[in-house]
């Protein structure tokens, strides 16, 4: 198992050398490199996490080279939901511009403080995996249902970690996210999500 991201296609196509299949995730794949792992002769499927997999490889060179493409089911829909309730709340109350306004000085609310969503109703168009989901937290929310699920959640000590959102089983009410369900983690998991923690913290840092 190798850890170290690199984008270059020869550590790529050695690294490939005895796998029988790859998993990708927002990496574009050129048509050299498909053509290298499947001279090869092990890689014979290419399982793509994501949407939109044709702008990541040629689906044409694939099918030529006779290495099945897959689509991995249901991969980022929690993830996808909660950006579609963090746009949702960008299109109703403008908070980036907003802060943008606040930021260069402007306190006159020039850009006015959008609507309210109390009361209101929200369609959702295709009941596929991530509308489905969406729904679902939806209706986890007004129906007070306490339904754990994997949302992006304000971490207070859990798992060690503070002042940072990451995904992890909450029980969802009325109020909003009401618990964190903590699981057992091995060392090694442990480890992993404290890297993700940092991860998350350094990028948020970038935005300010």
């Amino acid at each position: 198992m190798f850890e170290e991201f690199t984008s270059d296609e020869a550590t790529i196509a050695e690294r490939l050398k005895d796998a029988d299949a790859l998993l990708v995730g927002g990496y574009h794949i050129s048509d050299d490199l498909l053509r290298t792992i499947s001279g090869q002769g092990h890689v014979k499927c290419i399982v793509f996490c994501g949407t939109g997999v044709a702008s990541y490889l040629n689906l044409d060179k694939a099918r030529e080279l006779k290495i099945r493409v897959c689509n991995a089911e249901h991969y980022g829909d929690h993830a996808v939901a909660e950006h579609t309730f963090a746009l949702l709340f960008e299109l109703i109350r403008r908070v980036g511009q907003l802060d943008k306004d606040v930021k260069a000085g402007n306190w006159a609310w020039a850009s006015g403080d959008g609507l309210q969503l109390a009361g209101r109703r929200m369609g959702i168009i295709g009941l596929g995996g991530i509308g489905s989901t969406v729904a679902g937290i939806v209706q986890t929310i007004l129906w007070d249902e306490r339904r754990i699920v994997p949302v992006s959640t304000l971490l207070d000590g859990e798992y060690g970690e503070h002042d940072v959102f990451l995904g992890v089983p909450t029980e969802l009410r009325a109020n909003g996210a009401n618990e964190i369900v903590e699981l057992d983690l091995s060392e090694d998991e442990r480890a992993k999500l404290h890297h993700s923690a940092e991860l998350v913290r350094e990028h948020c840092e970038g935005l300010l």
